[in-house]
């Protein structure tokens, strides 16, 4: 069985690792919904009249188009991240963080592409927004894909999930586990230790007694005393 100092370094290493977990489901769902909110406030923003007219002569030149490509692209991507980042922070899921890596590297690099394309010379801020978000993602899917590979080789170890020296001879042993806990053992080991020389305590018997301490011949004299004494009355 692993030593204390084991346990304590493997049930840090647990901690860490649910730490990760914990920042990555909160991202997870802080910035998808917010990727989404902003996708939606950029589209309904616009008044009616720009959804029909361009902002200059240039027909390339349309705001409504961006936006409405924008919010379509966050309410695909930002679903989608926020289910592999739950995979990854509750089920430890490896596969989650590699497909969330490629959706966001593959998402990206489109945005870079329309950037060539002078999609993004009217929304400059949104372009900062997405980036950021797909940036974001991947760094947290690749260190919870790294947390995985952790947590995954902490389930092999012997005492998880807790690493705890007595739960882990509790476990080893089940239900004989009394009888390997030290402490039990050795209450158990006194307990028939004084059993055992009670019974050796011989019985006396009453003539006994009297030859070894003289009990019975110093009653029976108290008692002829008594006698006498009412005699003499």
């Amino acid at each position: 069985m692993p030593d204390t100092q084991e346990f304590a370094r493997n049930l840090t290493y647990l901690r860490k690792c649910r730490k990760i977990y914990t920042v990555i489901f909160f991202y997870s769902i802080v910035s998808s919904l917010i990727l989404i909110l902003y996708g939606f406030i950029n589209l309904v923003s616009i008044s009616p009249d720009m959804l029909i007219k361009k902002v200059t002569d240039d027909p390339d030149n349309l705001m409504s188009p961006n936006f409405f490509v924008l919010f379509l692209d966050a309410l695909i991507i930002a679903p989608l991240a926020l289910y592999f980042g739950l995979r990854i922070s509750v089920s430890q899921h490896d596969l989650s963080a590699v497909l969330n890596i490629a959706l966001l590297t593959g998402n990206m690099i489109l945005f870079f592409v329309k950037r060539d394309w002078d999609f993004f010379h009217r929304v400059p801020i949104s372009f900062a927004v997405f980036t950021i978000f797909c940036v974001a993602g991947i760094f947290f899917s690749a260190l919870g894909l790294k947390s995985n590979y952790r947590y995954h080789w902490l389930e092999e170890q012997e005492g998880f999930p807790h690493f705890s020296e007595h739960l882990a001879e509790y476990e080893m042993y089940g239900k004989n586990w009394e009888e390997f806990n030290p402490f039990i053992a050795e209450s158990e080991r006194r307990k028939k230790f004084a059993q055992d020389h009670m019974d050796e305590v011989p019985e006396l018997s009453a003539d006994k007694l009297e030859e070894l301490y003289g009990i019975g011949s110093a009653a029976e004299k108290h008692s002829n005393i008594k006698l006498s004494g009412h005699k003499d009355k």
